[in-house]
């Protein structure tokens, strides 16, 4: 059946002179596999090009329950990006966000609160101009309400020790090591109250991201079995330190 869905690709590999497999996560049907036939010539530029992680795309598509691998028929681009293919601080974490989706979306059914959420954080992100140094951690942060593991912001004076095995703050340091100090602590209460929508900046220096983001990966590690190495995470690092 050719249906057109919109889409958010997450990764693609070549598999062969002329053909290429993307993953792309859909708005009718979750997340897919998709073969694409890689033509000579200038169009194989534009094909690959609108395949780059985050990109978002409106596609047309045979789509066959029982088939693990759908074929595409033609894709065009659902937003003129401005800032992510030509800003390489932004591109990097566009790598890395890809990275991540690519590791933890599962679904292979739709999810319109998921897919709206993945569609406005990435828009948002390609127009801000200032102050994104810290996006991937907020984005990082509130993906894990569709995950199933958003902390419990229960953060006070007294409660200044998150532990990231269970969750949420304690009174005290756990037993275990996979805790935050105070700090840090604090630091991921101001990130469960951010926006993504709004300019971030904790007057915080690139040690705390650097950190942060370490224990943001340990947390997702901690909660979802198999997501294996965020190669990409390398590449933040020395970004945003």
């Amino acid at each position: 059946m050719l249906v057109k869905t919109k889409g958010i690709v997450l990764h693609h590999i070549k598999y062969s002179d002329s053909r290429l497999i993307a993953q792309i996560y859909t708005e009718l049907h979750g997340r897919q596999s998709f073969l694409i036939r890689n033509p000579h010539g200038k169009k194989t530029s534009l094909t690959t090009g609108l395949l780059q992680p985050l990109f978002m795309i409106e596609m047309e598509a045979y789509h066959k329950t029982s088939r693990e691998i759908q074929h595409l028929k033609e894709l065009k681009p659902l937003i003129i990006f401005q800032s992510i293919p030509y800003d390489i601080r932004k591109s990097a974490v566009a790598l890395f966000l890809g990275e991540i989706l690519y590791r933890t979306l599962r679904e292979e059914e739709p999810n319109p609160p998921l897919f709206e959420f993945l569609q406005n954080s990435i828009h948002y992100f390609d127009l801000i101009r200032e102050k994104f140094l810290w996006f991937h951690l907020i984005f990082l942060v509130h993906y894990t309400r569709f995950l199933g593991f958003f902390p419990n912001n229960n953060y006070s004076r007294t409660r200044t020790y998150f532990d990231l095995r269970e969750g949420s703050f304690t009174e005290s340091p756990p037993a275990h090591p996979h805790h935050l100090q105070p700090d840090e602590s604090r630091l991921l209460n101001d990130l469960l109250l951010s926006s993504l929508h709004k300019p971030f900046d904790p007057g915080r220096n690139g040690h705390f991201r650097k950190y942060m983001l370490e224990q943001l990966l340990t947390y997702y590690r901690l909660h979802i079995e198999g997501m294996g190495e965020i190669r990409s995470a390398q590449i933040m690092q020395e970004l945003f330190h």
